[in-house]
């Protein structure tokens, strides 16, 4: 009976840790040739207090919101096994509104408990928009607004919630302190946007073997 009981913990887990995506896959249109998604900022406010953890790249620093916003643009451009480009509308050159790739991104005070939510806009298996939530309470916490928006863009590059503890910003339950882009995290938007095409055909093992 103990023995029936480890195995479907083990078995539990397994299946519940590691990214997840949302059913159906849907995926903006984007190549390694064509690699930018946009954000578009409804507001741009000054934050009252730099309280990002130490180590953080910019902790201790004099903060605007342009250099925590690039720095958020950053973590998801510089996945390497990934090709997804992050831009500002606000300060990168090269934005068409009539035919790229946004996510809009606006502050509200009217979430409830929530720091901030995302809506996709799917068309089949293809992203067509994205609308971003963030409580106007993350204007006074850097490290609130930093660990909110990367977790919201994660769910508009189609990202869904993982059980995992230490290694995802995309966890419910993730530990205290931590804000950034993870291990899982990589390797879910690495799957669905792969800068080699044999990067997003793992197959999942559940740790039983390894191909």
């Amino acid at each position: 009976m103990r023995a029936r009981f480890f195995v479907s913990i083990v078995l539990l887990a397994a299946l519940t840790t590691g990214f997840r995506i949302f059913p159906g896959e849907a995926r903006w249109t984007t190549s390694v040739a064509d690699p930018v998604v946009w954000l578009r900022f409804c507001e741009r406010p000054e934050f009252d207090r730099n309280n990002l953890p130490s180590g953080d790249p910019l902790h201790g620093q004099t903060l605007t919101f342009n250099s925590l916003s690039q720095s958020v643009r950053d973590d998801y451009s510089n996945v390497q096994t990934s090709f997804i480009e992050l831009r500002d509308t606000g300060t990168d050159a090269g934005f068409d509104p009539s035919r790229d790739r946004v996510i809009d991104v606006c502050f509200s005070g009217s979430l409830f408990l929530a720091a901030g939510f995302a809506t996709r806009k799917t068309d089949g298996k293809t992203v067509t928009g994205c609308e971003i939530k963030l409580s106007d309470k993350l204007k006074s916490s850097a490290m609130g607004f930093v660990a909110t928006l990367t977790h919201e863009i994660g769910h508009c590059m189609g990202l869904d919630h993982t059980q995992d503890l230490s290694y995802a910003i995309m966890s419910y339950f993730r530990e205290p302190g931590l804000v950034r882009l993870q291990t899982d995290d990589k390797m879910g938007l690495t799957y669905m946007y792969p800068s080699d095409p044999e990067y997003g055909r793992e197959a999942m093992t559940f740790g039983l073997s390894c191909n």
